[in-house]
């Protein structure tokens, strides 16, 4: 069963349709069109891969249980830049992991 993402994400140009690029390490396949009337399927993938028009509500900081402190760091440094409002709630979901250490 897929994971209702719209309690998590919201999407920030909402009834558009944008390219973003498939990529493969450093290199570009191409553009995959992403209907943004609803917040996608793979929201979860695309936020981690850098798309730029979904952010994230309060109660997103749980989606990131099983992802890695590394990759949380690391989107953390990203929205800093791109969606500050973001930043909060992931440091939420870095300390969440943190505390669940052994």
């Amino acid at each position: 069963m897929e994971k209702n993402y719209k309690e998590y994400f919201k999407v920030l140009l909402p009834n558009a349709k944008v390219y973003f690029p498939k990529r493969e390490g450093t290199n570009v396949l191409g553009h995959t069109q992403v209907d943004l009337s609803d917040v996608p399927h793979n929201a979860f993938q695309l936020y981690v891969t850098g798309f730029p028009h979904l952010a994230l509500h309060p109660e997103a900081s749980e989606l990131f249980e099983s992802y890695s402190e590394s990759g949380l760091k690391e989107l953390i440094k990203q929205k800093k830049n791109s969606y500050p409002d973001d930043v909060p709630i992931l440091k939420k979901a870095l300390e969440l992991k943190k505390s669940k250490k052994p």
